[in-house]
Formats: C-alpha cells, sequence, structure tokens
C-alpha cells in the first residue's frame, strides 16, 4: 500500500505553554484530532478513487425479467417468419388430412365441404396443402357429378311429356353426357320417360386461366369447383381476354398445312377433346383458330409449348368436357 506523508508545522515548547497558561487557543490534542480526521478522510477517498466499481446489483427476479425482455426480440430476428402462423397451418394440415379420409371412406360430399373450406382459408397455391386439397376436391365434385349422390346443388326434374335430353340440359346449363352419367342411364340408348326424376346438377360455370401460374380454374358461381394443370403457347402466343366455348369436338380431327390429320393419328397433337373458343366482349375479334383440348405428351403441362392454344391431360380435359355446355365463359388473363 503506498504511504502517504503530511507535513504539519508544530507550536513550540514556548507556544505550549502560553496556551497551558493562557487558555486562549485551540490546544494540541484538540488539533491532532483533528488533522488525524482529515488524513483519515483523504485515504478512505484515495483508496475508494482507484478501487474497480461494481455497479449495483439489482435483486434477482427483477434481473430474470429484464433478461427475459431483452431476449425476446433476438430471438424473433432469428426465427424464419413464414406467411402463416404454424400452429394454424397445422391444423390445416390436419383438416386435409380428414378430407382426404373422408373421401377414402366414401363421404364424398363431406369431403369437397371440408375441402372447400381450407380453400377459403386462403392457403398458398404453391404449398403442397393446397395441392392436396384441390386434389381431394377435384376428385370429390367428379364424383357428385358422375353419381346418384346428392348434394344441396343438385335438383329434382320431374320429367315431363314429350321432354329430351337436349332441352333439360339446355335448361339446367348443363350436358347431356353430365345428366346420363348422374342418373345412370345407358349411353347407347338413354331412355327418359315422363313421371320419373333426374337429379341434375345445376352449375353457373366460369373457366378461368392464368398464364403466369399455369392454371385453369373451374368456377360455379363464386365457389372454385376444379382447378388443373394446363401448357399454353410459346413466345406469349396464348391470347387474353374474354372468350365463350362455341365447338365441342370428341375425338378431333387436326388440321394442318391445309390436310386432315386423323384422330388416333402420331401427328395428331388435340388429344382425346377440343372445345373451341371464340373472342366476346372487347377482346380482340381477330382472335380466331384458338382452343382447349388435350394432349399426348404430358411433359407439355406446365410448359409454354404450343402455338397458343391451352394444353391438359386427357383425362382431366375429358371430364372437363362432360361439365362445360356450349357459350360458358372463358376468362384468360397473364
Amino acid at each position: 500500500m503506498t504511504n502517504f506523508i503530511y507535513s504539519f508545522k508544530g507550536k513550540g515548547l514556548n507556544d505550549q505553554n502560553k496556551d497551558n497558561e493562557g487558555g486562549t487557543g485551540p490546544t494540541f490534542w484538540v488539533i491532532l484530532a483533528i488533522v488525524t480526521a482529515v488524513m483519515i478522510a483523504l485515504v478512505f477517498m484515495f483508496k475508494s478513487a482507484n478501487s474497480p466499481r461494481t455497479p449495483p446489483q439489482a435483486p434477482e427476479t427483477e434481473s430474470k425479467a429484464d433478461a427475459k425482455d431483452v431476449a425476446a426480440p433476438v430471438k424473433e430476428s432469428g426465427r424464419k417468419i413464414s406467411s402463416r402462423n404454424p400452429v394454424e397451418y397445422k391444423m390445416l394440415s390436419d383438416d386435409c388430412a380428414k378430407a382426404e379420409d373422408m373421401l377414402r371412406n366414401e363421404l364424398v360430399v363431406q369431403a369437397r365441404d371440408a375441402a372447400m373450406k381450407i380453400l377459403e382459408a386462403g392457403i398458398e397455391e404453391d404449398d403442397p396443402v393446397w395441392k392436396r386439397t384441390i386434389a381431394v376436391l377435384n376428385k370429390a365434385n367428379m364424383d357428385i357429378l358422375t353419381s346418384n349422390i346428392m348434394c344441396p346443388e343438385k335438383e329434382t326434374y320431374l320429367i315431363q311429356k314429350n321432354d329430351n335430353l337436349i332441352k333439360i340440359a339446355t335448361d339446367f346449363n348443363t350436358t347431356i353426357e353430365a345428366v346420363m352419367k348422374g342418373n345412370g342411364l345407358n349411353p347407347a340408348n338413354p331412355m327418359i320417360q315422363a313421371g320419373r326424376t333426374l337429379k341434375i346438377f345445376k352449375g353457373n360455370w366460369t373457366l378461368k386461366i392464368s398464364k403466369k401460374r399455369f392454371k385453369l380454374y373451374l368456377y360455379d358461381g363464386d365457389n372454385i369447383f376444379m382447378a388443373y394443370s394446363i401448357g399454353i403457347g410459346k413466345q406469349g402466343r396464348t391470347p387474353v381476354g374474354t372468350f365463350e366455348i362455341d365447338v365441342k369436338k370428341d375425338k378431333p380431327v387436326w388440321y394442318k398445312d391445309g390436310r386432315q390429320v386423323p384422330y388416333g393419328s402420331k401427328e395428331n397433337i388435340l388429344g382425346t377433346r377440343w372445345m373451341s373458343i371464340k373472342p366476346v366482349g372487347e377482346t380482340n375479334p381477330n382472335f380466331k383458330g384458338y382452343g382447349i383440348h388435350g394432349t399426348w405428351e404430358p411433359g407439355a403441362i406446365g410448359r409454354e409449348a404450343s402455338n397458343g392454344c391451352i394444353r391438359m391431360v386427357n383425362e382431366e380435359i375429358d371430364g372437363l368436357y362432360m361439365i362445360l355446355p356450349l357459350k360458358t365463359k372463358v376468362l384468360i388473363e397473364d
């Protein structure tokens, strides 16, 4: 420890005698006591100034609370932010699994309704749960349309005298094929009899096509009914606008360079079905010769591969062809 030397000019013997005798000033011992106190104070102050300072410690409970408050934002900043709450996402995934189980157990309408609720939650299209849900919706709605399964959208129609399938299908905005399949009529001899009933799905159909997403969506009113992946035209050749279906061909012939390429030929690229679309409204009337058709090349789906037409997998356009009547609106957007 460093020693500090303080010097004082004390009184001589004669001065002390004067104090003792006269008693007029402070005594020697009083002065010594004061000097000693000052020295002690100076030493204490010096030690305090040179000692490492330790900040005051907060109570333990406050320290833990502060640490928790500080750590929270650090943890959040390092977490991957998703577009949906993980708990909510798991619930949607679980709901999708339940819908798949319902479909496997032939609870078709319940599976359809469960799938609709998942889609209404606004899950992103690129998400695997969305794709699984659409698969349930596609299968359930096709089963409903092609069987005697009842649902709120089906109406019971009492066949009248002189009725025919063309008239009935037109009145219900559907197709003869859909009426036959939904009621188990023999395609080779689809006889109907006055006084009997038919169960018919009356749809309010619109096709919406997204070139950017390579997707075709079938809507019944405001509700999505089905969705499929598609191929589109190379170099932006698929036109954008409002169209309607004006011609439908089963087992279509393809016309190439002024000659006919029959259905079944390896050169015929139209697949199993062809639906021609014509521009309506304010869409450029020169957009002619376009349509929606099947393909024998599944690799063309999800790509820009055609001269402007919309391509679908054969099995999928077969179902769409059955559902959609002439004059169905088709909206194509970028």
